[in-house]
């Protein structure tokens, strides 16, 4: 398994705005580079933000995605390892969202029904990559970046015949602020072993009729997956499902909400399943409700089943 994903619900500490931070990273050619980047990509936005006098957001994601590409790239040629990572990002705070992506991991909007692709897949046969690749001295071929790679963009990809990074793969993000509405309901964020056999459109609806069954988004986010598992993906599965609530009439914002439980089902994350809480006074903390987040991730089938058998 080679996915990793990293929660952290009050990134920036005591600040004036809180931001939580969700993050999906799908690794390839090992897991070494997913590692990494889970490790340090948000510590060094939290160092970027915390440091700067600017509040451009969006400008903090992508000097944090050229820190932590630059000390991943260090870290694999030491390692002479080509490992490397896609990855989607997401910043929430009270009412706007932030979103960076390298790859073809993939964020998406519920509003009012309809799906809002928050993200660009990065892949090498779009005619915009093709040119940026060729124009730093890369190629595609069969379709691939240097006729292996199917993403144009990703943390890592360290090429030892070089000594440096895959020419024309990118680490440079998409980066986007949009501003939660009142009919915006949930946002889903996977990597590409969903979004290969269910389109953005048809998870929202999968989800949202989930949610009219039972309104634990844990219980959605697991039969997401399955439901990718039953359409025979061939690939990992990570999904994180975050439900938002409706616009507080007094404060005139949106939070986020969601039951306090949270689901792990791969073996290989690692990481608790159960987040840390927001950190927040008792009275504010009865005044809002407790964050809800489902996260689901699960092995290839039949690496699970070996795994199982073992």
């Amino acid at each position: 398994m080679e996915d990793r994903f990293k929660v952290v619900q009050n990134l920036f500490g005591d600040t004036s705005e809180q931001f939580a931070y969700f993050g999906i990273f799908d690794g390839h050619s090992g897991c070494e580079a997913a590692e990494f980047v889970q490790k340090h990509l948000h510590l060094n936005l939290a160092g970027t933000y915390l440091s700067s006098r600017s509040r451009d957001v969006t400008a903090l994601l992508r000097e944090a995605y050229a820190a932590t590409d630059s000390l991943l790239l260090e870290e694999m040629k030491s390692l002479r390892c080509a490992s490397g990572t896609t990855g989607v990002t997401l910043l929430l705070s009270d009412n706007s969202i932030y979103v960076a992506n390298v790859g073809d991991c993939r964020a998406v909007l519920s509003r009012a029904g309809k799906a809002i692709e928050l993200t660009l897949d990065h892949k090498p046969t779009s005619a915009e990559e093709k040119s940026r690749i060729e124009s730093e001295g890369g190629y595609v071929e069969f379709d691939r970046l240097a006729g292996h790679l199917s993403v144009s963009r990703a943390f890592g990809g360290f090429d030892q015949s070089t000594v440096q990074k895959l020419r024309g793969l990118s680490s440079f993000p998409d980066t986007k602020k949009f501003y939660i509405t009142d009919e915006d309901e949930f946002l889903i964020a996977a990597c590409d072993g969903l979004w290969d056999v269910i389109d953005s459109q048809r998870a929202v609806r999968f989800v949202s009729d989930c949610l009219k069954k039972s309104p634990d988004v844990s219980i959605a986010a697991d039969k997401l997956v399955d439901e990718a598992l039953r359409k025979y993906s061939e690939d990992n599965i990570t999904v994180i499902i975050i439900g938002l609530e409706r616009i507080d009439p007094v404060s005139g914002k949106k939070t986020i909400v969601m039951s306090q439980s949270s689901k792990a089902k791969s073996w290989e994350h690692g990481t608790s399943a159960t987040p840390p809480s927001l950190s927040r006074s008792s009275t504010e903390e009865s005044m809002r409700p407790r964050p809800r987040l489902a996260l689901s991730g699960i092995h290839k089938l039949a690496e699970a089943l070996k795994r199982a058998q073992d």
